[in-house]
């Protein structure tokens, strides 16, 4: 007999309908859903059991079927009745969330606000836009470029050349030769970005044929301009396409990576300042990656030598003049050393570095090689060209390049060429390296020893007269003159100079030797003009004046009357007497 969730309980026994509601109430009824239109099913568990209730109602809530899985052999059970009341409670909400659905359903789309560009494009024609585009392009060459680059993917003819094109005509748009100020850079930087974000995506996707001819031509085209505009981001931008071909190295078909690296390095090789001061680490992480592919070996090589093989000379690297750029040569010559000796091709290295000695390591083992060989000839030719370059412009050498070249003039027997070293050295030590003119004096005649004394005599004194300042008396000759009188024992020669100078700094130096090799002269001249140096003294001149004291004291078994005068006027009347007598005792001489 059909009944509804009003009326169950005229069909339902009044025991089992006590019985559901109670389960009802204890919230037993967990779960109620409709799987369909009509049929509902519910969980009531009780305890730890749970039983399994379906229920099919219409639309005016009559309940057309009934089930329960409870082994109850009544028609109904408290299972059902339960179940009963809560649906109950959950049609009402049901029912309406079911009209709103129906409702939306039936009511049409709201139509999409559209902005007021959205709006006029939809009422333009195709046409329309073809012709907007052409006039703009032709007006606007930033607004070409990013269209161009944007629909690249339209054109047949997608090579590097195409965005070199696009890169330069932004560049003509702005001005065609200097600084580029921030509004400059800006605009050229809107199409810059847009290849940019072309090449990312086109590297992001695997199409390494696509990338490549994008990041030669940014980079061809930018390189270029770093020194013209500063911007981060364009050199951001840059080393973004130096990584996209660490990747390419890696991942791309041999015969691609072969053409594009070729291309890269002939880009570098162009920009070379540029490239280096800017971008030294992706430098080395190319150039390094480079050398170990040994499918871009052959490419490498060719680069290496070109940078590094330019001139012969042996400061042979034309460059222009950056902060950056100036190890450069040497970096490169290194890398073609290491690739030589990783790849064993050491017999190359002599070579290479022969060509190369613009470096001083290059030089010293280029030169070391040549000595192993006891190829001494060889040896003399470089040597003899890094000598004279270093004499003539630094007015310096390395003592090493001094002893190798005396050591290969001496095994070829070369007396010319030692003298002509020994001069060099002897002047460039502004005629105080004695031990030099020694070994002069043992491989020379007398005569041209005589010879050659006259000529450093001379030059010398010329020295001296070009070094004083103005209003200087250069009357006086100098005390290396004297020193050089002292090494060649030319005594009389010394005393005149002394005593034509007549000044304490001039006697100082050389009272002892005097006293020594000219006794009875030189004593007579200290003895008649000591004492107006004593009057005439201040106090720059103690030192000095107490070296002739001291001199005076060596020899005063001679005749100690002079000596003794000069310290009683001293320790009676001078005013500086402790300063004196403090520098006489520093040279051991005792005063009673």
């Amino acid at each position: 007999m059909s009944f509804s969730l009003s009326t169950y309980k005229k069909t339902v026994p009044a025991k089992i309908v006590a019985e559901g509601e109670t389960t009802f109430n204890q919230g037993c009824v967990k779960k109620i859903d409709s799987n369909k239109n009509n049929e509902w099913i519910a969980q009531v568990t009780i305890g730890t059991e749970v039983f399994n209730v379906e229920i099919m109602i219409d639309d005016e809530k009559n309940i057309l079927d009934h089930f329960c899985d409870c082994p109850s052999e009544t028609e109904h059970c408290r299972h059902q009745v339960a179940t009963f009341l809560k649906l109950k409670e959950v049609l009402p909400k049901f029912i309406k969330e079911k009209a709103k659905t129906k409702a939306k359903e039936k009511a049409p789309p709201k139509p999409k606000k559209l902005t007021p560009l959205e709006a006029v494009l939809a009422k333009t024609s195709f046409i329309e836009l073809q012709e907007f585009v052409r006039k703009n392009a032709a007006a606007n060459k930033v607004f070409k470029n990013t269209f161009m680059v944007h629909f690249a993917d339209k054109n047949d003819n997608i090579d590097k050349k195409y965005y070199v094109d696009l890169l330069k005509s932004t560049l003509s748009a702005i001005k065609k030769s200097g600084y580029l100020g921030s509004r400059d850079t800006n605009t050229f930087l809107k199409t810059a970005n847009e290849i940019a974000l072309k090449s990312a995506n086109s590297l992001d996707a695997g199409l390494f044929k696509d990338f490549a001819p994008i990041a030669l031509a940014f980079i061809e085209v930018s390189l270029p301009l770093l020194r013209r505009m500063d911007s981060y981001e364009l050199q951001n931008i840059i080393k973004a396409q130096y990584k996209g071909m660490q990747v390419i190295a890696k991942k791309c078909p041999i015969e691609l990576k072969i053409s594009i690296f070729k291309d890269l390095l002939d880009i570098i090789s162009a920009n070379i300042n540029e490239f280096y001061e800017y971008f030294k680490d992706e430098f080395s992480a190319i150039l390094d990656l480079c050398s170990k592919e040994k499918d871009l070996s052959d490419v490498f090589l060719a680069f290496l030598k070109s940078k590094t093989e330019i001139n012969s000379g042996y400061l042979s690297w034309e460059f222009k003049t950056t902060r950056s750029s100036i190890n450069l040569p040497t970096k490169l010559v290194e890398l073609q050393k290491s690739y030589y000796e990783a790849n064993r091709m050491l017999d190359k290295i002599p070579d290479l570095l022969s060509k190369n000695l613009h470096n001083n390591q290059f030089r010293k083992d280029y030169i070391n090689h040549l000595l192993s060989k006891k190829d001494y000839v060889s040896a003399q030719k470089v040597l003899e060209n890094i000598y004279k370059y270093s004499f003539d412009n630094t007015g310096h050498i390395e003592s090493f390049w001094f002893e190798t070249i005396a050591d290969v003039y001496q095994k070829l027997n070369n007396i010319s060429g030692l003298e002509t070293l020994y001069l060099y050295r002897f002047r460039q030590s502004q005629y105080i390296d004695y031990a030099t003119l020694s070994d002069l004096k043992k491989i020379i005649s007398e005569k041209q020893w005589k010879d050659i004394f006259s000529v450093f005599e001379n030059e010398i004194i010329k020295k001296q007269n070009h070094n004083f300042s103005y209003g200087r008396n250069v009357s006086k000759k100098p005390l290396k003159l004297g020193h050089l009188y002292v090494f060649d024992k030319r005594w009389q020669d010394l005393e005149r100079m002394v005593v034509a100078n007549g000044d304490l700094e001039s006697i100082a130096p050389f009272a002892n030797l005097l006293l020594t090799h000219c006794y009875d002269s030189f004593f007579a001249y200290l003895d008649k003009n000591l004492n107006f140096y004593f009057i005439n003294l201040y106090h720059q001149q103690y030192e000095s004046l107490a070296d002739v004291i001291a001199a005076l004291d060596v020899h005063k078994d001679k005749n100690n009357v002079l000596f003794e005068k000069t310290i009683y006027k001293i320790t009676t009347f001078h005013l500086g007497k402790k300063q004196f007598i403090n520098a006489l005792k520093k040279r051991g001489v005792e005063i009673a």
